[in-house]
């Protein structure tokens, strides 16, 4: 009995000296999609520390592995890209880096981008792009037949400007916020076997070239403008009559006499 607990105390030791000197308590994937789909993908691992020593240990730790993402996965399989997957990855977007927030919160950060995009057409007219999320790219969340999003992990999708949504087509249920210029669509610990998520993305149509329409809005946008480089003008023009008004006086009456008959020289003829 003594022998199986002294082995058992060895075995424990073992596995704590290869453990991470940190534990992960939240991940958040953000996603930020542009207009034709792609999107910039920032993964954050918040991290725990439970001594000065353990996060000594990890800044030795984080020196020796620097910013390769390979090492980082063989360090700890967690720290990984989890959307699309290896392959996907678009060759010099991978970047990883440890901060330390001001709020104290510490985080491993890998931002990535993938050679694929994240939501594809379904639909599309001279007014609008209808969306939907590229399921491949879910792939590591797939335990058949369920997607399974886990606890404390959350993935938000942020939609490009000028997109709407409806809750009704978007699965699993999600948080829904609106910024004023971005909807975010945000999942969290979820089980699901439909995976949905679609949105509308609308276009800025160009309006048909008038040059009435051009003018007028021209007008209507620099009234003040106008208004006082009108009264510029005109005060310019009273100023410069004034300025001019002995000279011009003088002129006209010499053009007057030079130009005028008079009674006598009628007479002599």
């Amino acid at each position: 009995m003594k022998k199986t607990t002294i082995l058992l105390f060895l075995v424990f030791l073992a596995l704590n000296s290869f453990g991470q000197p940190y534990s992960i308590y939240n991940h958040s994937i953000d996603i930020d999609l542009d207009a034709e789909g792609n999107a910039t993908i920032t993964e954050r691992f918040y991290v725990f520390f439970a001594s000065n020593a353990s996060f000594n240990q990890f800044k030795e730790d984080s020196a020796q592995l620097g910013v390769d993402l390979e090492k980082w996965k063989e360090y700890d399989s967690d720290i990984r890209t989890h959307i699309g997957s290896q392959d996907d990855l678009k060759s010099n977007t991978g970047r990883l880096s440890f901060i330390e927030a001001p709020s104290d919160e510490k985080y491993i950060e890998i931002t990535y981008q993938l050679t694929k995009p994240i939501t594809v057409i379904k639909t599309s007219t001279s007014r609008l792009d209808e969306f939907e999320i590229s399921k491949p790219v879910m792939q590591q969340f797939l335990e058949r037949p369920f997607y399974v999003i886990p606890a404390n992990t959350f993935i938000s999708f942020i939609l490009p400007p000028q997109s709407t949504i409806e809750p009704e087509d978007i699965s699993p249920a999600a948080g829904i916020t609106d910024t004023g210029t971005r909807i975010i669509v945000t999942w969290k610990e979820s089980r699901t076997n439909d995976l949905s998520l679609d949105y509308k993305y609308w276009k800025q149509i160009a309006p048909r070239f008038s040059i009435s329409f051009t003018v007028k809005n021209f007008i209507e946008k620099s009234k003040n403008e106008i208004l006082w480089l009108t009264v510029a003008v005109i005060i310019a023009l009273i100023l410069l009559t004034y300025y001019y008004r002995k000279p011009l006086t003088k002129q006209a009456q010499d053009y007057i006499i030079a130009n005028t008959e008079f009674g006598s020289e009628e007479e002599e003829d």
